[in-house]
């Protein structure tokens, strides 16, 4: 393990993660004083100890924590040749650069986090997410290409992020990969089919690709595409009126006229007159080709009761005339004849379609009376003889049929009079006014219901009285039901009229205020209450278009404002920012209670879970590892998820109480050290104790000294060193060397030395040698040297052509240099 590997990881800085969970235990100051923050902390130390590796990487953490990020990136950057392999450093230098709004350096960082085993410890390296968020730094750049590959990396190292295929289908989109993009949207909404926005956009990219290849001729691949797109959207005008058009072109007029008929009314303007011609020609080969049930079907739409059109309706009349819908066929030719009165063939017909309605009305009358339905007979046989008064059969059956009415009539006023002697007035009325309808003349039935009112005038007046009490307590809908029970009595009767339209108009009243109190509260943005208001304001007015279109309005708004939180909701989730994720969850369940939501919600208290479940045992085992401040660290991570966990705040507790015993350790054992004369042993405690807490005054106030005599004793053992060297004396050099940085392991001069000594030995075999190059070439970028880094890159490249990091790492660098010769004005 390098000597990043025993240091605390900024697991989610800012982007990922509260930074607030990461500080560090703060060391008391003294009474009275301002506690002293971080990275003054750090840099206090750091002056005393420049060399210090270790405490640089946490000067860079500290910054990170704070919001500086420049300042993170040049500590993380002076203390990266320590840290090379590890795979919090990488990690964090890839959050910095993120933050910075550098993708490329955050990728590259990123890569080599991956590399040194970042992926085996997903909940201390969230890589999913930081990738996730280096591809948003792609899209924005307008970089599509590489945003996708990146996306579809995050999906191979977490594939439950179906969020992400939305984002890419977009992304796609955008570049005109259709195929690519319809794949990508497809697999999202098998995990969010309620998603009407991506459903909206399916349809936009089947109907386009069928308007394109139908413009191309190719009527079998653009039906292909529409029926496509009404699989998003089933009740689409525009890809059914298409659809019909292919129909009709292929000569299929029955599927035609099925699909265009129906969507007719439903159609925008410009597209309707083309509609109305296909539905005309389709009714039209219909009835040539004698399916004039068809036909009719396929005309319909063109003669509602407001059509002018003359053609139109002759040719529905003719088809009606072919059906023996006589009585239509000759409503529609006196349609005709009302717009144009020279039209020949519509008085022609008109003539026929009199004769055989009148002979049909006749032939229905007789069948009437013969099954006892007088009423019903008497009705349709006196339409026939007012078409044609000749007609005796009709004649005959129509005074029969009124004789049988008279006779039913007389036997209900006996009833009526039955009943009112015996006081069921109720009854009375009922039977005088049945008997009305079926005589209007017959004798003693206005008389009747006239006696049967007189004698319920008391009812109908505690009715009244009923009625106008409510309507003076605003009670609008209960005053008109009880006006309403008055006039099934007496629908003549003025006071309950009058009382009805008063009641009617208050509740409309009421229900105007209900809704303009709705629509400010709207305006407002106050949403809760407008809906509150809106529906009360339809209840009390069902027909009310404002209310109506109000409460539209606002249910829009709801279904918008919902699809917008879970949307930010699922985009927190691949972001990582599971706190934010729940927040906006919560935010969609008040706006409308949704299982769908509450299932994920659900599924992202699993995942949260999970982390701080991880965090919690990652935290066991650094604290069994002694890395007492990784450790605290990591429990408070997971008290940031979970604030109540028994466990990481034990173990939080667990972690600080061992920071405090070791750091008192720590300060004895250096002590012994020290005056054993052991230089080496006791610099090195005192290190160890400014990593637990930089801010330890007596581990700082031994450092100078003991820092100062360390490099004494080093620099006399490096000078015999180097003249052993010199001498040829390799390795009474090494040892003197070793010896040197055994005191003092950041003494640059023993480095160099070394590494002199190192040159001439042995070869490295070729792919060792190939992937020291490459990191060579990471040390180079990450001192801004980025022509050498590309040099170095491409070596390896002509070495192993296949070394994709390498490839990918060049065009960054390239990248940054064409940057800075922009900022540097070309």
């Amino acid at each position: 393990m390098t000597l990043g590997g025993r240091f605390l990881l900024l697991a989610a800085a800012g982007i990922l993660l509260p930074a607030f969970c990461l500080a560090a235990p703060p060391a008391s100051p003294p009474k009275g004083s301002a506690p002293v923050p971080l990275v003054e902390r750090y840099r206090q130390a750091l002056s005393l100890d420049p060399e210090n590796l270790p405490l640089r990487y946490h000067l860079g953490i500290a910054l990170l924590m704070e919001g500086d990020n420049k300042g993170a990136v040049e500590a993380f950057r002076k203390a990266y040749p320590a840290f090379t392999d590890s795979p919090e450093m990488n990690f964090n230098l890839g959050l910095a650069y993120t933050r910075l709004g550098d993708p490329d350096s955050a990728l590259l960082y990123l890569d080599q986090a991956e590399g040194a085993g970042a992926l085996g410890s997903p909940a201390l390296y969230p890589m999913a997410s930081a990738l996730y968020n280096v591809a948003l730094l792609y899209l924005e750049g307008g970089n599509g290409p590489e945003a996708v590959r990146l996306l579809e990396r995050v999906l191979t190292l977490d594939p439950e992020r179906k969020e992400i295929y939305r984002l890419i289908g977009e992304t796609q989109a955008r570049a005109r990969q259709t195929e690519k993009a319809l794949a990508a949207f497809a697999s999202y909404l098998e995990a969010y089919p309620d998603d009407l926005q991506v459903r909206e956009y399916l349809f936009s990219l089947h109907y386009n690709r069928g308007l394109e290849v139908l413009g191309k001729g190719d009527g079998t691949a653009a039906r292909g595409a529409f029926e496509k797109a009404l699989a998003y959207s089933p009740e689409s005008p525009l890809a059914l009126y298409y659809l019909g058009y292919i129909d009709y072109s292929a000569g299929n007029h029955p599927a035609a006229a099925a699909r265009l008929q129906d969507l007719y009314p439903r159609l925008p303007e410009n597209l309707k007159p083309s509609a109305a011609s296909l539905l005309y020609n389709c009714a039209l080969a219909l009835l040539q080709g004698k399916r004039a049930d068809l036909a009719a079907s396929a005309i319909a739409p063109l003669v509602g009761a407001d059509s002018r059109d003359s053609k139109a309706l002759y040719l529905a009349g003719n088809i009606e005339l072919e059906r023996q819908g006589f009585g239509e066929a000759r409503r529609l030719y006196e349609r005709v004849l009302s717009l144009d009165k020279k039209h020949r063939g519509a008085a022609l017909n008109l003539v026929v379609a009199e004769q055989g309605m009148a002979a049909q009305l006749v032939a229905e009358g007789r069948e009437l009376f013969r099954k006892g339905e007088f009423a019903a007979a008497a009705e349709t046989l006196t339409t026939a003889q007012a078409i044609n008064p000749a007609d005796a059969v009709g004649r005959a059956y129509l005074e029969e049929a009124r004789r049988e009415l008279g006779n039913e009539a007389t036997g209900l006023l006996k009833g009526g009079g039955k009943a009112l002697e015996a006081g069921d007035a109720r009854s009375a009325l009922d039977l005088a006014r049945r008997a009305l309808v079926l005589d209007s003349s017959a004798a003693g039935g206005r008389a009747l219901e006239e006696k049967a009112l007189a004698a319920l005038s008391g009812e109908i007046g505690r009715l009244l009285a009923t009625g106008a009490s409510r309507q003076a307590a605003g009670d609008y809908g209960a005053a008109e039901e009880t006006f309403a029970r008055v006039l099934r009595l007496d629908p003549e009767r003025a006071e309950a009229l009058e009382g009805r339209e008063r009641a009617i108009r208050g509740r409309r009243a009421a229900a105007a205020k209900e809704v303009a109190r709705g629509v400010e509260a709207l305006e407002q943005g106050r949403l809760p209450e407008a809906l509150t208001s809106l529906r009360r304001g339809q209840q009390l007015h069902p027909d009310s278009p404002e209310a109506a279109a109000g409460l539209a309005r606002a249910e829009a708004l709801v279904g918008s404002l919902v699809a917008e939180e879970r949307q930010w909701g699922r985009r927190a989730v691949s972001e990582g920012r599971l706190d934010a994720a729940r927040e906006h969850f919560q935010k969609a369940l008040k706006l409308r209670d949704d299982k769908d939501i509450r299932r994920e919600l659900a599924a992202l208290d699993g995942t949260s879970s999970r982390r701080v479940g991880a965090l919690v045992e990652e935290g066991g085992r650094t604290l069994s590892a002694r890395d007492y401040r990784r450790a605290s660290d990591l429990y408070r991570q997971a008290l940031a998820l979970d604030p109540g966990h028994r466990g990481a705040r034990q173990g939080l507790d667990k972690a600080q109480s061992a920071a405090r015993q070791a750091i008192e350790t720590l300060l004895v054992s250096a002590d012994k050290a020290f005056a054993a004369g052991d230089t080496g042993s006791g610099l090195t405690r005192l290190r160890e104790i400014l990593a637990i807490d930089p801010a330890d005054s007596r581990a700082l106030a031994g450092l100078e000294g003991a820092r100062s005599r360390a490099a004494d004793e080093a620099a006399g053992l490096v000078a015999q060193g180097n003249a052993s060297l010199a001498a040829g004396r390799t390795a009474e050099a090494e040892s003197l060397l070793r010896q040197a940085l055994a005191i003092d392991p950041y003494l640059p001069e023993a480095r160099a030395a070394l590494e002199r000594l190192s040159r001439p030995g042995g070869k490295k075999t070729p792919s060792v040698d190939l992937e020291q190059r490459y990191l060579e070439g990471i040390s180079l970028y990450t001192q801004g040297r980025y022509e050498a880094a590309v040099s170095i890159w491409g070596e390896v490249l002509q070495k192993d052509p296949g070394h994709e990091k390498a490839r990918r790492n060049i065009e960054k660098a390239r990248r940054k240099l064409e940057q800075i010769k922009e900022r540097q004005g070309g």
